[in-house]
């Protein structure tokens, strides 16, 4: 006799054991939904209702990048260095406030796993060849696996917004506005 029998006769594998739910997804569009070099970008997140919850990861800006020069690739990490300062606000004052931000988490990155990188080709952290490739650089880009690669990727990029989730008991209350300075 199995000893999972012995303790729980009535356990059966196919029982679900995750939690379920209800999912929403919101995109906002900005407006000016652009910026030229020198600009700056708010983004504001909106307080949740009192019955949902934010999944860490789960929020991001995505952009496209439109590289002029093909004969030149983005660097590891591109959005995050565009982020100039991240604010964070709880009911209407503020929490947090890094101007170098962006150049703690770029120093964070360099610590992780080969594997771990490996898995964050859409935040920008890749090997200089795939980088190549999501520009469109026109010596790497003769192959299939390129053309399959910027079917996926095209030119987006996409920074993640989601400073202090995993850490405050207050996400429902926070108002965020990140700055963007492109």
């Amino acid at each position: 006799m199995d000893r999972t029998t012995e303790i729980m006769p009535n356990f059966r594998r196919m029982y679900r054991t995750e939690i379920t739910g209800s999912r929403t997804r919101h995109v906002l569009t900005f407006n000016p939904n652009s910026a030229k070099p020198g600009e700056e970008i708010y983004v504001n997140i909106p307080k949740l209702k009192g019955d949902s919850v934010l999944v860490p990861d789960s929020m991001a800006l995505v952009f496209d990048f439109k590289n002029s020069n093909t004969k030149s690739w983005f660097r590891n990490n591109l959005g995050k260095l565009l982020q100039k300062r991240l604010e964070i606000r709880l009911a209407g004052e503020k929490v947090y406030d890094n101007s170098g931000e962006s150049l703690l988490e770029v120093y964070r990155d360099l610590w992780l796993h080969r594997k771990q990188r490996d898995d964050m080709v859409e935040d920008g952290i890749a090997t200089e060849a795939t980088r190549k490739k999501i520009c469109k650089d026109d010596a790497a880009n003769d192959d299939a696996d390129a053309t399959a690669l910027f079917g996926v990727f095209g030119k987006k990029q996409r920074i993640r917004i989601n400073k202090s989730l995993k850490t405050t008991d207050f996400t429902p209350h926070i108002t965020w506005q990140t700055t963007y300075n492109m």
